[in-house]
């Protein structure tokens, strides 16, 4: 009965690891993917929009709004594991009215999920 207990342990935590090592490198290959595009503000109406990007181990949402061209204010709704870069860079964005910004060292990832996040809101007010 021992035997089969720690079988079965073993076979279920070989498949959690051959699971997670997918999921990473699912993860590693959609971040190096990720590129954050030129939004032009002129292009954009005024009203709030929402955005959403998911790279398995990182996620960002915001709520963008925006008024006569200009990005009055971003809410970050949600995270996922956030190293304190999500309110700075909305800052720098904000700042700099522009997604062409420096990312945080050592929150390189984290930034470019919350810059996508905030140009796939506003790609919805064109």
């Amino acid at each position: 009965m021992k035997k089969t207990g720690l079988c079965f342990i073993s076979i279920c935590a070989l498949i959690s690891i051959v699971l997670s090592g997918c999921t990473l490198a699912k993860y590693k290959d959609k971040i190096a993917a990720t590129e954050i595009k030129t939004i032009d503000l002129k292009d954009i109406k005024d009203g709030e929009y929402e955005g959403f990007y998911d790279v398995y181990y990182l996620n960002a949402k915001v709520v963008v709004r925006v008024e006569n061209n200009r990005i009055i204010s971003i809410k970050l709704v949600e995270h996922k594991y956030d190293r304190h870069s999500g309110k700075p860079m909305i800052q720098k964005v904000i700042d700099k009215q522009s997604l062409e910004v420096d990312t945080i060292t050592g929150a390189t990832n984290s930034c470019k999920t919350v810059l996508k996040a905030i140009e796939i809101a506003l790609k919805k007010g064109k």
